[in-house]
């Protein structure tokens, strides 16, 4: 992940073994950029930092959002649930058994965040229910899709004058 194409770090390298964890931060939009979602899309970029010490450690991930307080703060009453993007259509969670999981550096989710995205500030909630092991995760916002080999560009968006 590039200085310029990373729009926010959610969690870096965050330890997840209780049942219900929030991200290390939260994203402020207001402050991130003012129209954020207009013109191309940001997107939501999660991986595996350390794998589970558990075999039957599993996941579920909740982007959420709040209200601001007034003061520039996030409403602590008000987070709602916007988007489960690890949440199967029989409410299947991802294992440690799954290598998106399982392996330290693959990718667990990496598309753009949902349209539904309408309050001033938004976080993740880590679920870990079926164990008590231990891993890692690393997430951000960035601008682009990052891929397999996020380190040389084959084309820069930055133009020539």
């Amino acid at each position: 992940m590039g200085a310029i194409s990373n729009l926010g770090v959610m969690s870096d390298a965050q330890e997840i073994s209780a049942d219900d964890t929030p991200s290390t931060d939260t994203i402020d939009l207001a402050q991130a950029t003012p129209q954020i979602g207009v013109g191309k899309p940001v997107f939501l970029c999660i991986r595996t930092a350390v794998a589970p010490t558990q075999a039957g450690d599993t996941l579920s991930i909740e982007v959420q959002q709040a209200d601001d307080d007034g003061a520039g703060a996030p409403d602590s009453g008000d987070w709602g649930v916007v988007f489960m993007p690890l949440v199967g259509v029989n409410g299947a969670e991802v294992s440690a058994a799954d290598a998106r999981l399982a392996t330290a550096g693959e990718w667990i989710w990496r598309c753009p965040l949902p349209y539904e995205l309408v309050k001033r500030h938004i976080r993740l909630m880590y679920r870990n229910t079926t164990s008590t092991g231990v891993f890692t995760i690393d997430a951000y916002l960035s601008d682009r899709p990052p891929s397999d080999f996020d380190k040389q560009v084959w084309v820069s968006d930055v133009g020539n004058p």
